[in-house]
């Protein structure tokens, strides 16, 4: 009937509004560590290389041996650091970089379309995908910060290598300065970043159940 239509519109506009609320509630917590990761920046007159707080992840193994379904290409991973849209399909003799919960990625082509994703589970990605890892635990919110600015991609691109497909020069992008934050300020933003990823996890499970 015409009511039980309105009912299920209804129903259906009440739930893509809380899923609307949460993703802009997580976008401004995004944008919000990002603002203090800035100020906090400001304050530093030293800086260091990239590779001082981060490794690439090097290893290999196929998609098989690593015990998980969520394997990421540069095609899942959305531009202007939005995140993922999905987890990709691999055939079980692929051979992948494992990356775990926290890790930084960041697809290689064409490094002006901004695409990376802090890793909010464990899986497996293939060689265009770059694996960042916090060379410490304290890092690890320093690192995912330092690769959501722009400038870093506009560092990435300034280095890579080809036309028609540019690609990130690996050696380059390790060069890449880091703001040298003193322990107290770095201790306060890690606190602030792990209250946001709280937040944002719930947020993102609920958006999940909601789908």
């Amino acid at each position: 009937s015409y009511e039980e239509q309105l009912e299920i519109v209804n129903a259906y506009q009440a739930i893509a509004d809380r899923i609307s609320i949460k993703q802009k509630i997580n976008d401004n917590l995004a944008e919000y560590l990002n603002c203090v990761f800035m100020d906090a920046s400001s304050t530093s007159e030293d800086t260091i290389p990239l590779s001082d707080i981060s490794n690439y992840v090097t290893e290999k193994a196929t998609f098989s041996d690593i015990s998980t379904s969520v394997y990421i290409s540069t095609e899942n991973i959305l531009q202007d650091k939005q995140g993922i849209s999905s987890f990709g399909t691999a055939s079980p003799s692929e051979r992948v970089t494992p990356f775990q919960e926290k890790d930084v990625l960041v697809s290689n082509i064409r490094p002006y379309f901004k695409k990376m994703w802090f890793a909010t589970s464990a899986g497996g990605c293939n060689a265009d995908v770059l694996c960042f890892r916090a060379s410490k635990s304290c890092y690890t919110y320093l690192l995912k910060s330092v690769l959501y600015q722009d400038c870093f991609f506009d560092f990435v691109m300034s280095g890579a290598k080809g036309t028609k497909m540019p690609r990130g020069d690996k050696k380059h992008i390790m060069q890449y300065q880091v703001p040298l934050i003193s322990e107290d300020v770095l201790k306060k933003f890690n606190d602030l970043a792990l209250d946001i990823e709280k937040i944002q996890a719930q947020n993102r499970s609920e958006i999940s159940f909601l789908y």
